[in-house]
């Protein structure tokens, strides 16, 4: 699977990019989950950040199968999304 990124909601990603291009962004949550055939592992990283490096979410899977739901806080803004790290899984960015 590719990214996603056509469509506004959500953004699709499993592979690290540049995901949005320069631009205020409000994300409201991102979900990081297996999907057939890209599982999570072992201590594998999610990081994403802005476009000005700015680090808006990052995290370590325990264990395999380990994803998360993170909600951002409400009007939380951003500088495009720049996906640096994704070791597995999928993540699933709303806006």
């Amino acid at each position: 699977m590719a990214n996603s990124i056509d469509a506004q909601n959500p953004i699709i990603c499993d592979t690290a990019g540049e995901l949005k291009p320069d631009g205020v962004l409000y994300p409201k949550s991102i979900v990081w989950t297996d999907i057939d055939g890209n599982e999570i592992g072992d201590n594998e990283d999610l990081l994403l950040k802005d476009n000005d490096e700015v680090v808006l979410f990052c995290t370590r899977s325990a264990a395999a199968g380990d994803g998360t739901i993170f909600y951002f806080p409400k009007n939380f803004k951003c500088n495009g999304l720049t996906m640096t790290t994704i070791d597995g899984g999928v993540a699933y960015i709303y806006l």
